[in-house]
């Protein structure tokens, strides 16, 4: 049986949940490896959807169009508001990544809807 690899901070995966949709891995790189050597799986991720009329306007919903990086399907919004810690046993596979500025976004909208200022 071929092992998953770890999931890494910006990587976009397909996750099962109500059902099969992409997350965005947000949990610093550090911190996985730590939690995969203690034999915990635990992931922060934020997951995407494709509902964009719904969350249009959310201070909480960053755009992300489909492009080569992402492998996406569609433009989606990340929800950030829906941050969330899931088994990685619910992760099916690695889609794609974020670009960096990207990910810079996320970090951001991540301390609004946190209210952290930094």
């Amino acid at each position: 049986m071929v092992s998953k690899p770890i999931p890494k901070r910006g990587e976009i995966w397909i996750a099962k949940l109500d059902k099969e949709r992409p997350v965005l891995i947000i949990q610093r790189d550090e911190l996985t490896i730590a939690l995969y050597k203690a034999r915990r799986k635990d992931i922060v991720v934020i997951p995407l959807t494709s509902r964009r009329q719904k969350w249009e306007g959310w201070l909480s919903a960053v755009d992300i169009v489909k492009n080569t990086q992402n492998n996406l399907d569609t433009d989606s919004f990340i929800l950030v508001h829906k941050i969330a810690v899931l088994d990685d046993c619910v992760l099916i596979h690695k889609i794609g990544y974020l670009s960096e500025e990207g990910l810079s976004e996320i970090e951001r909208v991540l301390l609004f809807t946190l209210g952290i200022e930094i």
